[in-house]
């Protein structure tokens, strides 16, 4: 019925909700996770014993262009030959929740990003 699916739609926004109010306390934490979803964009990753899935975008996954193969579902790293594809077991950190929208966003552990080399031999 209308009200059976209302309050299933429901819960599971409250459900959403709720995992991104806990990993809200949680940014800049490292947690083991399992690729859920291989898109043009990014990977999704579900966080391994919280069932909380999140986003990492394409631009977070490091210093390569990659290429989104849609017939094996992965996405292959043009220079480096990284490929993520799904159920690979990857470690990621929790860079920003938004609870409006009920997004996470996630990088790479130890990822390097587009930049970062520049800023670290500066530092030197």
């Amino acid at each position: 019925s209308m009200a059976e699916r209302r309050a299933d739609d429901a819960t599971r926004d409250v459900t959403a909700w709720l995992k991104c109010e806990y990993l809200q306390d949680r940014i800049g934490e490292t947690f083991d996770g399992v690729v859920a979803g291989v898109t043009r964009f990014g990977i999704f990753v579900e966080l391994e014993n919280l069932f909380v899935e999140g986003l990492v975008h394409i631009n977070s996954l490091g210093q390569d262009f990659f290429r989104f193969d849609q017939a094996q579902q992965r996405l292959v790293g043009e220079r480096t030959g990284v490929v993520y594809c799904l159920g690979d077991k990857v470690k990621v950190v929790v860079a920003r929740v938004d609870l409006d929208e009920r997004k996470v966003d996630l990088e790479m552990h130890g990822a390097v990003k587009p930049g970062d080399d520049k800023k670290r031999f500066k530092d030197k």
